[in-house]
């Protein structure tokens, strides 16, 4: 349709084609199909939307602004039925219409561009204060979860990790808080009780406030020893 290779013939009450559709590569999997008319689009509008769908499918405009994004560019998305606002919302936010659009606007090398945006966002954070913090971290994870984190963000992995948890507690979101905790734990160098002793002590306090609340009251314990 978008190539005029197909229309709909208001008429006679029927579809209609010229003969270049015989040359076309047609599929069965809709995403490839959505993946096609993606490219069609500028690369500015392409990476909003995969920003997008890294962001669980929706793009508040506050994240935006911060990411330097080219805000204006929703509006081609909305123009031809990817995203529409987020109905309800207290804040100016963007969805997209359908999750087959999320699906298609993401790409390869999904886990790295996750972390670098989790990072970038990072960079512009209050911290704990930071309304979209856990959501930062998350994104940050998906990155350090069988990959190899650079020595010089590694402390700092630890640190935000160790802040979600306590923020996750805060929020009496004990499952969140545990991934969190554990992620920490699992960064921790191995001489951690002599080189990172406030934030170890702090970050185990955390773990055993987690494991106990998930019902895990050994475990909880034995963090403690």
């Amino acid at each position: 349709v978008d190539r005029r290779i197909l229309s709909y013939n208001k008429s006679c009450k029927c579809w209609t084609w010229t003969d270049a559709i015989y040359n076309q590569d047609l599929s069965e999997n809709v995403l490839f199909v959505l993946r096609d008319k993606f490219d069609l689009l500028d690369s500015e509008t392409q990476h909003l939307l995969r920003v997008a769908a890294s962001l669980r499918g929706s793009l508040p405009i506050a994240v935006a602004t911060r990411l330097d994004l080219p805000i204006e560019k929703i509006n081609s998305a909305i123009s031809i039925g990817i995203m529409e606002r987020c109905p309800g919302s207290d804040v100016e936010s963007y969805q997209f219409t359908h999750d087959k659009f999320r699906e298609a606007a993401s790409a390869d090398g999904e886990t790295a561009f996750r972390y670098s945006l989790g990072m970038k966002l990072l960079d512009t954070s209050s911290g704990q204060k930071d309304e979209y913090f856990l959501d930062i971290c998350d994104l940050i994870n998906v990155g350090v979860e069988g990959n190899r984190v650079a020595h010089s963000d590694l402390n700092r992995i630890i640190a935000v990790n160790i802040l979600a948890g306590d923020k996750a507690i805060q929020n009496s979101d004990f499952i969140r808080a545990l991934g969190y905790c554990r992620t920490a734990k699992s960064l921790l160098p191995s001489d951690h009780w002599s080189s990172m002793y406030d934030p170890s002590l702090r970050l185990h306090l955390s773990l055993s406030k987690s494991l106990y609340a998930n019902g895990e009251v050994d475990l909880a314990e034995s963090t403690l020893r």
